[in-house]
C-alpha cells in the first residue's frame, strides 16, 4: 500500500500503519489473525467513503463523464484484504 494515500473515514493511512507498526504490530496482528480465523470482515471496514475526482483539466468540468469516483477504504482492512488473498494463493 502506497504511504501516502488517501484515508478511509477512520483517517488512518498505510504510513500511520508503518510508523506505528513497532508499537501496535503485535496486537493489529493478533487482531487480524483472529478476523481471519472467525471468517469475519468487520462492517465497519466495508463501509467506504466515495470521492468524485476529475479526469484532467483537458476535460470539460461540465460533464459528468469528466469525474470518476474513488472508493477510499480504511487502510487495516486492505490489510486483511491482503491476508485473506494471501492465504487463497
Amino acid at each position: 500500500m502506497a504511504p501516502m494515500k488517501a484515508p478511509g473515514l477512520d483517517g488512518i493511512t498505510a504510513g500511520v500503519l508503518r510508523k506505528a507498526f513497532g508499537v501496535i504490530g503485535t496486537p493489529l496482528t493478533s487482531v487480524l489473525r483472529e478476523f481471519l480465523r472467525r471468517s469475519v470482515f468487520p462492517d465497519c471496514w466495508k463501509t467506504a467513503e466515495v470521492v468524485v475526482i476529475s479526469k484532467g483539466q483537458d476535460r470539460d468540468p461540465s460533464l459528468p463523464k469528466s469525474y470518476r469516483p474513488v472508493r477510499l477504504l480504511s487502510a487495516p482492512s486492505k490489510v486483511l484484504e491482503r491476508l485473506r488473498v494471501d492465504r487463497l494463493e
